[in-house]
Parts: C-alpha cells; sequence; structure tokens
C-alpha cells in the first residue's frame, strides 16, 4: 500500500472510531434502554484499538514520509554535487583551452610547442602517458612528444595509416574512446592489450582537411575512466594542436629557404 493510501486509510479509521464513540456516547446518555456493561466495554476497547491501529499506521506513514523526503533530499544533493563538479571540469577545460591557444602560437618552434601541450593535456585530462605522433615522408606515424612513456617506447613506434588505433584514427580521420581494454570492442579485435592502460582518447589532429597526426592520452593509475565529454574536449584541443603544428611547420620550412637565401654565400650578390 502507498504512503498516501495509508495515510487516507489511517485517517478514516479514526474518523469512525470517532463517530462510533459519539454514537455510543450519545445513544448512553439520551437513550431510556440501558446498555450492557459487558457490550460497551467491548466497543469502548474495539474503538480504542482501532484508534490506536490507526494512529500507529499514520505515525508510520510520516515516519516513511520522513524517509522518503531524506532519501530525495540526498539524491538532489548529490546531483547538485555532480553538476557542480561538471560545471568545474568545464570551467577547467575553458581555462586550459585558452592557456594551450597561448601556448601554441607564443612559441614557433614545432617540438617546443609539442612538449608544452602534452604536458598540459596530461594534466589537464588526468592522463598518466601521453604522445603527439606525427606522420613522417613515409607517412608513418612516429612519437614527437610523450609523457610518462618509456624513451625505448619511444623510439620503436612506427605506425602505419589504417594499423592499430592511432593509424585508424588518421585513416578514418575521427576520434576514439577506448574503456577498459580493446577485448570490448570487435573493430579492434585481435590487437594486443596493454593491461596497464585503463582507459585511452585517440584524436586525429586535422588541418583544413589534411591528417597531421594524432593525439593519444591514456589513463594508467586513474581510476575513473574517460568520458564522452573529455572526448569532445580532446577533440577540441586536437584541432587547436593542428593548426599550431602547420604553422610551425610553414614556419621552420620560410626560415630554412631563408637561410638558403642568405646573401652571403654569394648567390644573391649581382
Amino acid at each position: 500500500m502507498k504512503k498516501n493510501q495509508v495515510s487516507r486509510f489511517s485517517i478514516l479509521i479514526s474518523l469512525v472510531c470517532l463517530l462510533f464513540t459519539f454514537l455510543l456516547w450519545d445513544h448512553y446518555l439520551n437513550s431510556s434502554q440501558a446498555i450492557d456493561r459487558t457490550v460497551a466495554a467491548n466497543l469502548i476497547l474495539l474503538m480504542g484499538s482501532l484508534f490506536s491501529l490507526s494512529l500507529g499506521l499514520f505515525t508510520g506513514s510520516l515516519e516513511n514520509h520522513r524517509h522518503f523526503l531524506e532519501s530525495e533530499l540526498k539524491k538532489k544533493d548529490a546531483e547538485l554535487s555532480l553538476k557542480n563538479a561538471d560545471n568545474r571540469r568545464a570551467d577547467i577545460h575553458s581555462a586550459a583551452i585558452y592557456e594551450a591557444s597561448q601556448i601554441l602560437f607564443s612559441d614557433m618552434k614545432i617540438q617546443a610547442v609539442l612538449d608544452k601541450v602534452i604536458d598540459l593535456m596530461s594534466r589537464v585530462f588526468y592522463a598518466e602517458e601521453g604522445s603527439i605522433m606525427l606522420l613522417n615522408n613515409r607517412r608513418e606515424l612516429y612519437i614527437a612528444a610523450s609523457i610518462g612513456i618509456p624513451e625505448d617506447i619511444v623510439r620503436g613506434v612506427q605506425i602505419q595509416i589504417g594499423e592499430r588505433v592511432a593509424g585508424r584514427a588518421a585513416k578514418e580521420k575521427r576520434p576514439f574512446l577506448l574503456i577498459d581494454g580493446l577485448e570490448s570492442y570487435k573493430d579492434f579485435q585481435g590487437l594486443e592489450p596493454n593491461p596497464r592502460i585503463r582507459s585511452s582518447m585517440v584524436c586525429p589532429l586535422i588541418c583544413q582537411g589534411e591528417v597531421l597526426g594524432v593525439l593519444n592520452l591514456n589513463r594508467v593509475a586513474c581510476r575513473d575512466n574517460f568520458t564522452v565529454t573529455d572526448l569532445m574536449n580532446a577533440s577540441i584541443f586536437s584541432a587547436q594542436v593542428a593548426q599550431a603544428v602547420k604553422n610551425a611547420t610553414l614556419y621552420e620550412t620560410l626560415e630554412r629557404k631563408l637561410a638558403e637565401l642568405d646573401p652571403w654565400d654569394g648567390r644573391l650578390a649581382s
């Protein structure tokens, strides 16, 4: 029986008890016929029992309602705390995006930009491991900047477009969110997962439709998995990183060409 039904039922019993008590008292005062004392006592006892029952039901209903309100209050508090936490994370990401824009366009040396960005993104997304992979002349992905990854692994990574997760992200030009290993993803069945990694985000670096590389972020010790919101924010970062990589590449190319045209080498003398 629902709480409001219990309350109504207990009130109804109380009203019935009061009505019978009133009728019994009225009959006792106004009737010329005497009432048997045993019958009267039994009726009074019955009314008292029913009244006690209704009072108990009503009290229990109030207690249940109090517990219900406390439960709802705790639930609302939890939702509010979660919302506040989400807002704090959104503020952190907004501030980080601004900081990233300052970093990306304050230095035109590509290696300095990549090192600063991977450090910032690992801190923002609580990732213990991260890397930025670029394409070499053979159109292979190599690790240009990293954090938390052993140097021998960094030197040995050469991934073809379309291979493994990073190669797939570059080929399909779309990000991947991976949770609890690769076994649960049919698209990557057959690949040997790294048991240390709890969750990963892999985002292609795309500028004006051209794939320049891939961003990888891994959580190893953090118990919380990356979320879809994290992936969306990482994709925003990746777009900025791709633009910065493009700008730095063009700048270094221009520097190299200017060096080749140095008038002191005699080629411009006329």
